[in-house]
């Protein structure tokens, strides 16, 4: 069974959901590698249930033992990547009572959030745009166009993204 989405209703889900500008390569790795923890030093507002993930321009050199094997394609920067839900968060007044199953992805120490992903939806063409600090709102031009993008993206259960 093929599931599709219109622009429209895509436009409708994304209203009032917020982006968060990620370095490269996690941006890449959420949208195309299955990162499914993304690491903050605050917590995500209780109501955040979907969340748009964009590429920012800088680049973080830290090695990480989860980087995917071989060649990686080009990340693309400066652009909205893709949808994810935020599924829960492992919050560090927790992790300090018991062990953190946040899995691999996870960064361990004080005072650090890890935000659970869930869904994550890639674009078929990223979307260009400036990105901000912390939690943003995209206009609604910019809403329209991820959503033209959504609405061509594969939906299709059992296909990894």
């Amino acid at each position: 069974m093929t599931v599709t989405v219109t622009r429209e209703a895509w436009e409708l889900l994304l209203a009032g959901v917020p982006a968060l500008t990620l370095r490269n390569p996690w941006a890449h790795y959420v949208a195309h590698h299955g990162k499914n923890i993304e690491n903050r030093t605050w917590a995500p507002p209780v109501a955040l249930r979907w969340l748009l993930i964009h590429a920012g321009t800088a680049w973080d050199r830290v090695p990480h033992p989860m980087r995917p094997a071989g060649p990686m394609t080009a990340p693309h920067t400066s652009a909205i990547v893709a949808l994810t839900e935020v599924v829960g968060v492992c919050e560090p007044t927790t992790m300090r009572h018991r062990r953190c199953r946040c899995g691999p992805w996870a960064m361990p120490g004080d005072g650090i959030y890890h935000w659970q992903l869930g869904t994550v939806i890639a674009l078929p063409t990223p979307v260009p745009t400036r990105g901000w600090l912390k939690l943003w709102h995209p206009q609604p031009p910019l809403v329209t166009d991820v959503a033209g993008q959504l609405a061509l993206a594969d939906l299709n259960p059992g296909k990894v993204q």
